[in-house]
């Protein structure tokens, strides 16, 4: 991306705010957002990097203040072609104005030789006076202030307390500007776009430490130096070696940038390293004698020409040195960064789980791909898929088909990729410019039969193809522009068409001679077969891709398809059957397996609870007698929001349930309809206190996903619409009204769902609010009954709910599940017949012992009447709340993580239809503590 250089720069500034004392953190989101104040030429290139997010708390980087200065600074500054120049891709009326108010030397300056020019600059606006004009910039969140802040408080807080024990403990730790750059990059919307930004910071980082890989032929005037394999190799030993505890090290040696060195070998560890902090594995620590300017200054000059550097020679490990992240236990495998460094990286969803960070090429040159697969499976929606994922990077395809025409496939690319070239600016849905088709008909092969076999009728024209092959391997030759491990694309589709099941002698060796002149020119060479002839020619391959098309007997279920990844000689990927989708607005997409991607949680560390950030919602009730003020099953309106008020209503901080930590698990189970989701969803709603008593503002407004197997949407927003009503009676502390809660909903409707899809949705729903800055607090997965009998794909894999609970855990999410026991009243004496069987003991068991906290919620025994259980009879007598609470639904902690459990009595119950905790009041004595609080003992 051609803004890559400057966004880095502007995030390193960023981060520099964040590091700034405490008490300018009422303007820290400003002061980060005027560094991003030059994004406004790419509003409508790269809307994601200025939009705000579907909450309504992320506003939009770009204000109408900053869009009328922007005019007004083009209108009055002075005609000076250089600033000029750093305005990229603009219209023909800013030229116009430009000829206008410079000076006559310009006027045969030509529009195309304009916008040439433009591209070939950075962007200087944010070195203008209109960067630091703070009347024009947003003062509230945005998606790139909240991110920016996220990351580096979480960085700068956690480990402050891991390092304690070291003698630089003192030392600044942020997050490198790479990873935080990443992820402004990646597009909240679409996981495919994560692709495009790693290529772009691989590409700008190659060229930054001088070094072009192995195996990838520069332009015959590159001087760059090479990075090898074993280069990647040594510098994991290094790495590991230096994280892992040994005498005195404690697994904290130095990990120095080796930015400048002379050697290439020490630029390979140093960029080994750097692509390590991008992708979060290594955070930086600068050391306190130097100044955060410094470190900015070389991180200008990490990203700019070396060559004109003025400060080369001063040496970069005097600045700063790597670390392994604080939310880390381990290094990704080195074959993954050998995929990255080495291949390309394919912006298909899924894409880089499947092939572990990039699409590797053979040392030789060029790669060769067979798609086997019966009719209609995908093989040409995915051929072209590919084709269209590189053509973002300026890669252009020959097309060879035996079955579709040219206009067809044309037409049928133009959606192949969803909306992400229309996300990122990119007009590839033109095909003209990168995809070139030839189509032979079977009539073509049968009135040539004898004279030419049909594989030779195919390549027989294979100098014309190899002249564009030339052309674009030349191309990739420059001398300033890294490489491509493909420098072209062919495709021969319906192959099966062209050849027999057994491949005869002069049919293999046209075969293999189409495929080495391809390879000569670093091409990727894509063979669809069908699968009667696709076995008979993986000896001469690189890679084998397999897609499935299954009919179920059952006519009501969707028709599966799958990809099944066999082989592949140069990389390690994801082998066996992953999910195949090419339908909708997405385009061509993956659902990769869910042990892979808990794979990616392997390196994380264990996460447990955060005693210092816990929920009172358990120790907060109500009495008995005010149970009649709040109305019942709605949301007050505003004459009884008033009485509420004038009554001067409070919960009583009673000693009841137990803290709930922030991470934790929580496990609620019932007998019935006991209102259990509006319970979990209070639990998620109730804001966190700090340390028990001070109420954490930043922490007030929760942001809760919802998976349901029950209900739809409106049914979760109405009932946190009324607990947002009912907080401020229950947190008087909190002086300021808190902010309400955003709630988004998952709503499953009972069928035949894939466990695989549901998993990578929840987690591309969750990296997507990350990304959006806005992170979900909480999950609530509500009425997990409903899987038996309803979602029978899901009951069947029995390590689904461990692994989602597992991933949920690596990502500090706070997780409420509910669970209903099953139960019918009979009418005789036998009063209740459970309806669970042993087929939900498994589940039970995996939840009981994974969960923190299990609370029970049912129907209280104790006030039954006659009419409740006509073979028991009265209990005892009922007290009076009961006429205004039908059924007091007893709650119960079963067991809470690190504390005691509270007592039996008094009893402690939640009203369904009110939504609140109450206890009776004639049992309980309150006592005033010494800071004025009320205690009930």
């Amino acid at each position: 991306m051609d803004i890559c250089s400057d966004l880095l720069l502007s995030v390193t500034h960023a981060i520099g705010e964040v590091l700034k004392p405490p008490q300018d953190e009422a303007n820290l989101d400003a002061r980060i957002n005027r560094h991003f104040c030059w994004l406004y030429p790419y509003r409508k290139k790269y809307k994601h990097l200025v939009a705000g997010s579907p909450s309504e708390k992320i506003k939009s980087l770009i204000k109408n203040d900053l869009k009328r200065a922007w005019r007004i600074n083009l209108n009055t500054w002075q005609p000076d072609l250089k600033v000029w120049m750093a305005l990229k891709k603009v219209h023909s009326s800013t030229y116009e104005s430009f000829l206008k108010s410079s000076n006559s030397t310009l006027k045969d300056y030509s529009f195309d030789q304009f916008l040439e020019d433009l591209e070939t600059k950075n962007c200087l606006l944010k070195r203008s006076s209109l960067h630091a004009e703070s009347e024009h910039v947003r003062s509230l969140p945005t998606r790139i202030s909240r991110i920016i802040k996220e990351a580096t408080l979480q960085r700068f807080v956690t480990t402050k307390v891991s390092h304690t024990s070291l003698k630089r403990q003192d030392a600044i730790v942020i997050p490198s500007p790479l990873e935080v750059t990443l992820d402004i990059l990646t597009m909240p919307n679409n996981p495919a776009s994560r692709s495009i930004a790693i290529f772009a910071l691989k590409s700008l980082l190659l060229y930054s430490f001088d070094l072009i890989p192995e195996e990838l032929e520069a332009g015959p005037h590159d001087k760059r130096g090479k990075i090898t394999i074993k280069n990647v190799i040594d510098a994991f030993e290094f790495n590991r070696t230096s994280l892992s505890p040994r005498d005195r090290s404690k697994g904290k040696d130095k990990l120095p940038p080796n930015l400048f060195s002379s050697l290439a070998a020490h630029r390979s560890t140093g960029l080994v390293r750097a692509i390590l902090s991008m992708l979060g594995y290594f955070d930086i620590r600068i050391k306190p004698s130097i100044e955060y300017k410094t470190f900015v200054d070389m991180m200008e000059q990490l990203i700019t020409d070396r060559k004109d550097s003025k400060i080369v020679k001063y040496e970069a490990s005097k600045i700063f040195e790597y670390d392994l992240a604080s939310d880390r236990q381990d290094l990704p495998y080195s074959s993954d960064i050998i995929n990255l460094i080495w291949g390309v990286q394919i912006a298909l969803r899924g894409a880089e789980t499947l092939f572990q960070g990039g699409l590797k090429f053979s040392s030789r040159g060029g790669m060769v791909l067979a798609i086997h697969g019966s009719a209609g499976s995908g093989k040409t929606s995915l051929s072209l898929s590919i084709c269209a994922a590189l053509s973002l990077f300026g890669i252009e395809t020959e097309f060879i088909t035996t079955e579709e025409g040219a206009n067809d496939l044309k037409t049928r690319v133009q959606n192949i990729l969803g909306t992400l070239p229309r996300d990122l600016g990119i007009n590839n849905t033109s095909s003209q410019e990168w995809l070139s088709v030839t189509h032979f008909d079977k009539s073509d092969f049968e009135s040539r039969e004898g004279e030419f076999s049909p594989i030779d009728i195919i390549t027989e024209d294979i100098e014309v193809l190899i002249d564009p092959l030339k052309a674009a391997y030349n191309n990739a030759l420059s001398e300033k522009q890294v490489p491509l491990p493909c420098a072209n694309v062919v495709v021969i589709d319906g192959l099966h068409h062209a050849i027999a099941s057994n491949l005869t002698p002069r049919e293999r060796n046209g075969l293999i001679k189409f495929i080495e002149q391809c390879r000569k020119f670093n091409a990727l060479v894509i063979l669809t077969v069908g699968e009667e002839v696709g076995s008979s020619i993986d000896y001469l391959v690189d890679t084998v891709v397999k897609l499935e098309h299954s009919y179920v007997n059952d006519r009501h279920s969707k028709p599966d398809r799958r990809i099944l990844l066999q082989k592949a000689r140069h990389q390690v990927f994801a082998p066996g059957s992953h999910g195949f989708s090419m339908s909708g607005d997405d385009g061509v997409r993956f659902t990769p397996q869910a042990s892979y991607l808990l794979e990616e949680f392997a390196t994380l560390k264990p996460s447990l609870p955060d005693v210092s950030l816990s929920k009172s919602f358990l120790n907060r009730s109500f009495a008995d007698e005010d149970l009649k003020h709040f109305p019942q099953n709605e949301s007050p309106n505003p004459r009884q929001v008033k009485q509420l008020s004038d009554i001067n209503l409070s919960a009583v901080p009673a000693r009841l349930g137990v803290d709930i930590f922030q991470g934790s698990h929580i496990f609620v189970n019932g007998d019935g309809s006991a209102g259990k989701a509006a319970f979990a969803l209070k639990i998620a709603a109730s804001p966190w206190i700090s340390d028990g008593k001070i109420p954490v503002s930043s922490k007030a407004r929760d942001r809760v996903l919802v998976i349901s197997f029950l209900y739809p949407s409106t049914y979760y927003e109405n009932i946190v619409e009324r607990l947002d009503l009912i907080r401020q009676f229950e947190y008087p502390e909190f002086k300021k009204p808190m902010n309400p809660t955003k709630i988004e909903t998952i709503h499953l409707y009972p069928g035949h769902l894939e466990p695989d899809v549901l998993f990578n949705r929840i987690l591309w729903k969750i990296e997507q609010a990350r990304l959006e800055g806005d992170s979900f607090s909480s999950v609530v997965i509500d009425g997990i009954h409903n899987v038996f009998l309803q979602f029978p794909k899901i009951e069947a894999r029995r390590l689904f709910f461990p692994q989602l609970f597992n991933a949920l855990r690596s990502l500090n999410i706070t997780l409420i599940v509910t669970h209903t026991l099953l139960s019918i009243r009979t009418g005789h004496e036998a009063a209740r017949v459970a309806l669970d069987d042993e087929k939900s003991d498994a589940l039970k068991h995996a939840l009981v012992h994974k969960m923190d906290y299990s609370v029970n919620i049912s129907p209280s025994r104790k006030f039954e009447t006659q009419d409740d259980d006509p073979g028991e009879g009265i209990a005892e007598k009922a007290p009076d709340f009961i006429s205004y609470e039908p059924r007091p639904f007893v709650v119960a902690v079963n067991s809470a993580i690190g504390q005691s459990l509270p007592s039996k009595e008094p009893e402690l119950y939640w009203s369904r239809e009110r939504l609140v905790l109450y206890h009776e009041s004639s049992l309980l004595q309150t006592e005033v503590d010494l800071f004025g609080n009320k205690v009930v003992t």
